[in-house]
């Protein structure tokens, strides 16, 4: 079992990522043009909680800081999409409530709450 801190590499990696490709999910955005820089702030946001919540309040317990994070989506959050974000994150703690530690096996499911909380707020 890996633990909690697996959790917060991996947003890490998702953010990182999204930095990397932030201009071009811009230029997607027929609207006003801040997709891509909403996406980052959203994401960092999230793995600042994380890492808060897991490596400097010690809480153990996956769900509880998914629900922190999604808690931070929504009054923190920026764009239309945060509250969609923070839904889905909301589903995701329900999923893992009480799970101490994050695996490889926890990837799928936690995907699985994120796009179907992502679904119920659209």
């Amino acid at each position: 079992m890996a633990s909690t801190e697996s959790l917060i590499a991996i947003f890490e990696a998702i953010t990182q990522n999204l930095q990397r490709d932030q201009q071009s999910l811009n230029t997607l955005d027929r609207d006003d043009g801040d997709s891509g820089d909403n996406m980052v702030y959203n994401f960092a946001l999230v793995t600042q909680t994380l890492r808060k919540v897991i490596t400097q309040e010690r809480v153990a317990d996956v769900g509880a800081a998914l629900s922190q994070a999604a808690q931070a989506l929504q009054e923190q959050g920026k764009g239309a999409t945060a509250p969609i974000y923070a839904a889905g994150f909301q589903d995701a703690a329900s999923e893992l409530k009480g799970k101490d530690s994050f695996d490889l096996g926890d990837l799928m499911p936690l995907l699985q709450a994120l796009l179907g909380g992502m679904q119920k707020a659209n």
